[in-house]
């Protein structure tokens, strides 16, 4: 991913480039950083089923209306018949070394997200195990927050399809449960894994009735800080530390959960992640993983800061 919740590494390999292919977005604030990636000289081909959505936001070279699967096919139907254009894996290449590359320094398989002594748990940490545990057509479902920046920038996706959801363009928080239980419902098939933090949950933890009685084939990961740390972060930054709101008494979500009928299990250490990850993704309940995780992790992202 890139922009405002984007990959840093991702947002500059795009800011270089000289076309984009544009399939189906908006390029709204988040998906842009406020309109800053890609950069203003890129030339743009933007597909979109609505054609009021073409150059709304972005002035773009080639406007093509209609479905993307549809007009995708007819693109690579051209370039297979066109004897001008020939198989090129350079810049292939290249992007999988820079994905590479990331997840090995800062991502899944770096050294702080394989570290299994950690208390509290480092958020990295529990995407690692969630990974790990997760089967590759298994479905992520992110609520708003820093939670949705880990979720987004660190969980590896593996197969085709619509298996990582998030409030991208929204932003509000309590999405997540009720998103991850309606694609439970509807995906039966599908292991789904909802990833939240403490104060999006908070909101909606009562949906985790309608999950039992609806039998949800579902597992809900809390990361839990005791505070609203998006938020909390930027009144530190734009309000010199000045908190208002964002400080909660801890709860024991895992106890709640058992009281709602679900399985509850509670993390400390992350040496704990794999075996509940585990026990989770056996479990015939809708269950509740409730991760103490540390106060001041901070993800990556483009500042805020930037914006005044």
């Amino acid at each position: 991913p890139y922009g405002l919740l984007g990959r840093p590494a991702s947002n500059e390999y795009v800011l270089q480039a000289d076309l984009g292919l544009a399939l189906g977005t908006r390029f709204n604030n988040v998906g842009t950083a406020a309109w800053r990636i890609p950069d203003r000289k890129t030339q743009l081909v933007q597909i979109d089923i609505e054609p009021t959505q073409i150059g709304r936001n972005y002035a773009v070279d080639l406007a093509l209306t209609g479905d993307i699967k549809a007009v995708l096919r007819e693109m690579l139907d051209l370039l297979k018949s066109d004897p001008r254009v020939t198989p090129k894996t350079t810049q292939r290449d290249a992007v999988s070394a820079i994905s590479s590359n990331w997840r090995k320094e800062k991502g899944i398989e770096s050294p702080l997200a394989q570290d299994r002594d950690a208390r509290p748990v480092h958020p990295i940490q529990v995407i690692r195990a969630m990974r790990d545990a997760m089967q590759d057509d298994a479905v992520l479902v992110c609520d708003s927050g820093f939670n949705q920046i880990w979720g987004g920038q660190c969980f590896e996706v593996r197969s085709p399809g619509r298996n990582y959801l998030g409030p991208r363009g929204f932003g509000v928080m309590g999405y997540g449960l009720p998103a991850a239980i309606s694609r439970a419902l509807t995906t039966p098939d599908q292991k789904v894994v909802c990833l939240t933090g403490d104060g999006g949950f908070a909101m909606v933890v009562q949906e985790l009735e309608t999950a039992v009685r609806n039998c949800a084939n579902l597992t809900v990961v809390v990361m839990n800080n005791s505070n609203m740390h998006f938020i909390k972060d930027n009144q530190r930054l734009f309000f010199d530390g000045r908190y208002i709101s964002t400080e909660f008494t801890e709860l024991d979500y895992a106890e709640i959960a058992r009281a709602f009928g679900c399985a509850g299990i509670r993390v400390e250490n992350s040496g704990e992640l794999d075996q509940a990850f585990a026990k989770a993704m056996r479990s015939d309940k809708t269950s509740v993983i409730d991760v103490r995780i540390l106060d001041d992790a901070v993800p990556e992202r483009v500042s805020l800061q930037s914006f005044k």
